[in-house]
């Protein structure tokens, strides 16, 4: 594996998509030359493969992100039930309806809403954005990567394998940007289906048409991209995952630091995810509030910086980061599929 392997959160495919090309390099002869189909070829076999294998991590830690983004809504949405309803419930009442915890969330989830099966309300459609994601990512990135790779080729005619750092990031981050544009009313949707129990929606009000009819209806059009702002801040994950993970390796034993043990691997990386998804926590969190409202709050103002501003309201430093442990928690999950997956390889 290579250094740009070490990515977080939203761009996870970018992980996966280097441990193969880093594969293939490795295993290639250059003493036999072969015949190199179009780069749009590439781009398109790209885009499925990592459409596939990130649709398996997704349904692997899918239990995990449905309790993360519970958690990260219900003060929310709580807050927004009680504004419509003139709710006069008192404090200490309305504290005991709210999932104390990822672990009491868990419980309360598989014992009030039908056990394993609850886990899994909207897999299908999230199944659907990430492999959707995954691929529109891949083509973007494989596509403008090659360019650049073919722009940077010296007079002899050699063209680079790699690009440098800044120039993967950027394109990496571009390219996320343009596949969760292409991708966020599902993401709407399903963050909408993950939560129907909290806005206490009945199951057969919670199917995908509806949930759609009610974000039109509700925002209108516009509504669909709820959350894109935070998105686009997301994207800064693989930078700050790839520094700290560079920062970490610089602390190495100096025989380790070029070629770190699998362990090792393992553990920086995994560490450093853990590390960016806190500092970015806050960012996730009002991307979900923002799916959730049922009217958009900030009127032509920065969005992200208005919902963080209710959430610090309503629940303080704490209620930024409610489910927290288990957005860390997915992330060394994710890093761990995909550490025994390069070693099989």
């Amino acid at each position: 594996m290579n250094r740009y392997t070490y990515y977080n959160s939203d761009l996870d495919a970018f992980e996966l998509y280097h441990l193969e090309a880093e594969e293939l390099l490795r295993t290639s002869t250059p003493s036999k030359p072969r015949i190199q189909p179009p780069d749009e070829y590439n781009a398109v076999i790209a885009g499925l493969s990592g459409a596939v294998g990130t649709s398996i991590s997704n349904i692997a830690v899918y239990p995990i992100d449905l309790i993360v983004k519970r958690l990260q809504v219900q003060r929310a949405i709580q807050a927004q039930t009680t504004s419509e309803n003139n709710d006069s419930t008192k404090n200490n009442e309305k504290e005991d309806e709210l999932y104390k915890d990822f672990v009491d969330a868990a419980k309360r989830i598989y014992k009030e809403e039908g056990g394993i099966r609850a886990f899994y309300e909207g897999c299908l459609q999230d199944t659907a954005n990430s492999m959707g994601s995954a691929f529109i990512y891949f083509l973007s990135y494989n596509f403008m990567r090659q360019r650049r790779l073919q722009a940077n080729t010296p007079p002899s005619g050699r063209t680079p394998k790699t690009l440098g750092v800044f120039e993967e990031l950027s394109i990496g981050v571009l390219s996320g940007a343009i596949a969760k544009f292409f991708t966020a009313p599902i993401a709407n949707v399903v963050t909408r289906k993950q939560t129907a129990a909290l806005r206490r929606v009945k199951t057969e009000d919670a199917n995908a048409t509806k949930i759609i009819n009610q974000i039109y209806k509700e925002k209108g059009l516009r509504g669909f991209w709820s959350g894109y702002d935070a998105t686009l801040i997301l994207t800064l994950n693989p930078a700050i995952t790839f520094f700290l993970y560079e920062t970490l390796k610089s602390l190495l034993p100096r025989k380790y630091r070029e070629k770190p043990t699998g362990g090792q691997t393992f553990l920086l990386a995994a560490i450093s995810k853990a590390v960016a998804s806190s500092i970015m926590y806050p960012i996730s969190m009002a991307k979900a509030r923002s799916q959730v409202q049922s009217k958009e709050k900030s009127k032509g103002k920065f969005a992200v910086l208005e919902v963080l501003k209710e959430a610090f309201k309503t629940g303080g430093i704490a209620g930024m980061y409610e489910g927290v442990f288990g957005e860390i928690l997915k992330g060394f999950f994710s890093n761990g599929m995909k550490i025994l997956g390069s070693l099989s390889w």
